[in-house]
């Protein structure tokens, strides 16, 4: 069981680096920073979005068309493949893949230098989120943590309530 299960990881994070890319998003972009699991960020505190899939699928099917989506998994996501964890399958990044504005960004890129580029920062409620604010950009949780009340946090939990967040991100220039 534990080499298939060792097989099924290096599947899935060949897949994931066969098909990401290593530039940096465009202004016009929204990236998604996936995040380990499990972990305290999603359990508990994502709430039914621990199942990032819903977070995603929500974003796909109410962003604008022409708004580019990017996806960046966590750096550490496949790097201790002997602990108990669940990794996500081949499969998983395919069905993000069946959407053509999604691209997946390299997990080596400097999630700082993303950030910076990127006009959306959306995770479920990681630190990623915070370290956005610290540099100067809005972003966008789906769940609670404990920046939630910033002025620039936009947390979401439907496609309305994203659909409002990117629309008022749109239309800042710098963070309140």
């Amino acid at each position: 069981k534990y080499i298939k299960y060792l097989k099924e990881i290096i599947k899935s994070s060949n897949f994931y680096n066969k098909n990401s890319i290593n530039k940096l998003p465009e202004e016009n972009s929204i990236v998604i920073f996936l995040h380990m699991q499990p972990e305290a960020s999603t359990v508990p505190m994502g709430y039914i979005f621990a199942d990032q899939i819903l977070m995603i699928e929500i974003i796909l099917n109410s962003a604008p068309k022409d708004l580019n989506i990017y996806i960046k998994e966590h750096p550490h996501m496949y790097g201790y493949p002997a602990q108990d964890r669940h990794d996500r399958s081949a499969y998983f990044y395919k069905q993000l893949l069946r959407d053509k504005r999604v691209k997946f960004l390299n997990r080596n890129i400097n999630s700082n230098q993303i950030i910076n580029e990127a006009k959306y920062i959306c995770s479920t409620c990681g630190s990623v989120s915070w370290e956005a604010l610290r540099l100067g950009k809005p972003c966008i949780i789906f769940g609670w943590a404990w920046f939630a009340d910033c002025k620039s946090v936009y947390s979401v939990d439907s496609a309305e309530s994203f659909l409002k967040a990117i629309k008022k991100i749109k239309n800042t220039n710098k963070i309140q």
